[in-house]
């Protein structure tokens, strides 16, 4: 089985995350994290220290959703990111600020070194507050550029994507990507009383679990692929 997590840093100190971090990386190989914008010293420091690696990606948005791996577990490459939506004044509707920053979806290939199948992997952070009704257009847009994604892959091989999705698992907004054959495999809460940092794949079985400890104020996710 491959590891891989969800982790969004979330508004606790840097040395809690990295203490976190630490942690999570004995037990996975690689890690999607959110909310990561102001914190890429911290993660460039980790990567330096742990041998791991790291992709931002280079345009708007990109580097708040990195993915951090194990180069002695699992060999990554094609490394790519999706633009979603600009960012975008949606006003004081709701959580967070006025202004949306722009939106993508940052993936990489991953070859275990195990032998298991290949994958591609995605990580992404949805809209805060999306009964607003501009902030469920970003939100919508969003999936369906993952949909896309996922129909596209290349080669058709296994597809496997992460996020803080801000809203229940159970939502009528992801029907998109079950359309296209996904499924979600959080069951647990994850902030407070809700299923939102959820974990998805296509073609590949999963089961999750949660992380030991509280490095944010989410609860990070371990995904094992079958």
């Amino acid at each position: 089985m491959t590891p891989v997590a969800t982790a969004n840093l979330g508004n606790k100190h840097d040395i809690e995350v990295l203490m976190g971090l630490r942690r999570l990386a004995s037990v996975v190989d690689v890690i999607g994290a959110q909310e990561a914008g102001d914190r890429r010293g911290l993660l460039e420091r980790f990567c330096a220290a742990s041998g791991w690696r790291v992709f931002f990606g280079d345009i708007d948005g990109a580097p708040s959703v990195p993915i951090l791996w194990n180069p002695q577990a699992i060999i990554g490459s094609h490394e790519g990111t999706r633009p979603c939506t600009e960012a975008t004044d949606c006003g004081s509707c709701g959580v967070g600020p006025d202004v949306v920053k722009a939106k993508v979806w940052n993936k990489v290939r991953f070859q275990p070194r195990s032998g298991d199948d290949p994958f591609v992997f995605a990580n992404g952070h949805m809209p805060a507050s999306l009964y607003c009704k501009c902030r469920d257009h970003l939100g919508d847009v969003m999936i369906e550029e993952l949909a896309d994604m996922a129909q596209r892959r290349e080669d058709k091989i296994d597809f496997v994507a992460v996020m803080d999705g801000n809203s229940p698992s159970t939502a009528r907004r992801w029907r998109p990507l079950k359309k296209v054959g996904m499924k979600q495999w959080t069951r647990f809460p994850t902030h407070g009383l809700r299923i939102i940092d959820l974990t998805w794949t296509l073609g590949r079985k999963a089961k999750a679990r949660r992380f030991k400890g509280k490095y944010s104020d989410h609860r990070w996710v371990i995904l094992e692929l079958a």
